[in-house]
């Protein structure tokens, strides 16, 4: 019955976290080097509804996996040199919004089906690569949305985007 608020720091090393079943209200992981391996691995979600979910990657790797289980309002992803995998592929439909920053590194996304309503904002520069699933279609500079977003807006997950040299690149499940 316990709600936490976790805030995690890792410089080197590895780690595999389970935050399945577990009511986490914000979570915030930092990583120098380290590569570090997240999710909900039992499929049991988050039992409250998380604020916020922030992940700063300097020059490790992090993999988010079922980040549709932790109910968050709010995803929030920092990129320096290293490596980000968000994989929203899951049977619960996230709505919410993630923003992102990416620099020189890579966030590789995973995307639900194409059921799910989903809009996608980019900000890039000429330095940097963006790769989207051909089932997307720009409806305006810097936006692209698939079609069940046309129709759902409101249950709609939105991605919000910067990248400056690296690499953001979108797969659909």
């Amino acid at each position: 019955d316990q709600i936490y608020d976790l805030n995690l720091k890792y410089g080197i090393g590895q780690a595999d976290i389970d935050l399945s079943g577990i009511s986490v209200e914000t979570l915030k992981i930092h990583t120098g080097s380290a590569d570090i391996n997240i999710g909900y691995f039992s499929q049991t979600g988050n039992t409250v509804e998380m604020d916020t979910f922030y992940v700063k990657v300097d020059i490790g790797s992090v993999a988010v996996r079922k980040l549709d289980l932790a109910r968050s309002k709010y995803v929030k992803a920092d990129v320096g040199f290293g490596d980000l995998l968000l994989d929203i592929s899951g049977e619960g439909q996230m709505t919410g919004e993630i923003i992102g920053s990416v620099g020189a590194g890579n966030m590789f996304v995973i995307l639900p089906s194409n059921t799910s309503p989903t809009m996608i904002k980019v900000r890039d520069s000429w330095l940097c690569k963006v790769h989207l699933p051909n089932t997307f279609r720009k409806s305006a500079p810097n936006t692209y949305v698939n079609e069940a977003y046309k129709n759902n807006r409101a249950e709609a997950l939105v991605f919000n985007l910067d990248v400056s040299m690296g690499k953001i690149i979108f797969k659909q499940k």
